[in-house]
């Protein structure tokens, strides 16, 4: 059987460094994502989902499933971790992206870098035994953006990531491409455009695939829209793409969101943008 799971780790609080996760109450076992590697045995760490894609099927010799991941990060760094088939159906409804949970329980990997931009050496495959506990907002950091303006995109090397925030100035209609490689080659995939514009003068296109599609129409409106870990593309010039790290904020309570609407409301819906 899995054990109770739940006095574990309590023999270790007195090694943990709690400066890097910034908890206090009740952070007794909790040990820093920064901190896992291969060896780590009982694990719990705290943090906030920062990412969590949709859900996906996966076919191989095997047989098919599904699957969806989330993103998780602390004070110390973000690690990514994978759920299948029941575990995936038990938990893809209840958690939430920006909520904060203790988490334990689960397989730590190497990290896969072809698929991760998380920064942390392993990854996790939760199982059976995986429990997420919801916490308290102030017991993680607050998600931060490096946000670069538009026109500085043109000096962004492509395949690069990075934060942007934007007026969203046009949606496209759904169209789809041809997938030319990967689990889904030879099959349509849906797409959406999106033309972004900012303070800079410039606009640029953004791309929403799959999932992230629907969350803008052609009677969005002009939303300001805040992209975290967006993937800069040199089609036609410099583009954006959104991929399944890339965490979407429409209408942010921020600083800058509130400057763009500002800025647009007054000035920029009648200007003109290269």
């Amino acid at each position: 059987g899995d054990g109770g799971g739940g006095g574990g780790g309590y023999g270790t609080g007195g090694t943990v460094n709690r400066g890097i996760v910034q908890t206090e109450q009740g952070s007794r076992g909790v040990v820093p994502i920064a901190s896992l590697n291969t060896f780590t045995h009982n694990w719990t760490i705290q943090g906030r989902i920062t990412v969590k894609s949709g859900m996906r099927t996966w076919r191989n010799a095997k047989g098919e499933g599904r699957l969806f991941s989330v993103d998780i990060m602390d004070g110390s760094c973000d690690v990514r971790g994978t759920f299948f088939n029941e575990d995936a159906d038990r938990f893809f409804t209840t958690l939430q992206v920006n909520k904060v949970y203790r988490v334990h329980g689960g397989q730590l990997k190497p990290a896969n870098r072809q698929f991760t931009t998380t920064r942390s050496d392993v990854e996790i495959t939760f199982g059976r035994e995986t429990t997420f506990e919801p916490l308290n907002d102030a017991l993680a950091p607050k998600i931060t953006f490096n946000f670069r303006p538009i026109a500085e995109i043109e000096q962004v090397e492509p395949q690069s990531v990075i934060d942007v925030i934007a007026v969203v100035q046009e949606v496209q209609p759904l169209s789809s491409v041809t997938a030319k490689s990967g689990a889904n080659a030879g099959n349509p995939i849906a797409k959406r455009d999106v033309t972004l514009v900012d303070q800079t003068g410039a606009s640029i296109r953004l791309t929403l695939w799959d999932d992230a599609k629907d969350l803008l129409h052609e009677q969005s409106g002009h939303p300001v829209i805040a992209l975290k870990n967006v993937k800069v593309g040199d089609f036609n010039g410099r583009s954006l793409s959104h991929q399944r790290g890339t965490l979407v904020e429409l209408d942010p309570d921020l600083p800058e969101a509130h400057q763009l609407r500002g800025w647009y409301d007054t000035a920029g819906r009648n200007g003109g943008f290269r």
